[in-house]
């Protein structure tokens, strides 16, 4: 992917991309034949400094699947919509919600 690691700890985001852009890590264990109702991000903190946001699915051996990312904008904007409190307080976006923000800027070729 081409990404920098940070220090651990910076906050707001975890690695740089080749572009300078700051890039806020989340994760997820899920298996690539299950339907993704129901899953969550960790919390996204609006305050934090970061460009975009990418979110790793790893399969039941903890190896990357897929990886999305989506623009700060329209994360933040998800966020401030009205109607989750989830949402709203807890800075959480669903994973379907997140995909539909979202690019795929990676996925495993089947083997």
């Amino acid at each position: 992917m081409g990404l920098t690691l940070v220090d651990a700890r910076m906050p707001g985001y975890d690695a740089l991309g080749a572009d300078g852009r700051r890039i806020q890590i989340k994760a997820r264990m899920f298996a690539p034949d299950r339907t993704l109702g129901g899953q969550r991000l960790g919390k996204i903190k609006p305050d934090s400094e970061f460009d975009t946001v990418m979110l790793v699915m790893l399969d039941a051996e903890y190896q990357p699947w897929v990886i999305w990312e989506a623009h700060r904008v329209a994360v933040l904007d998800a966020l401030a919509a009205p109607g989750s409190r989830s949402r709203n307080e807890r800075g959480a976006l669903s994973i379907s919600k997140f995909r539909s923000l979202a690019n795929e800027v990676w996925r495993r070729v089947p083997q």
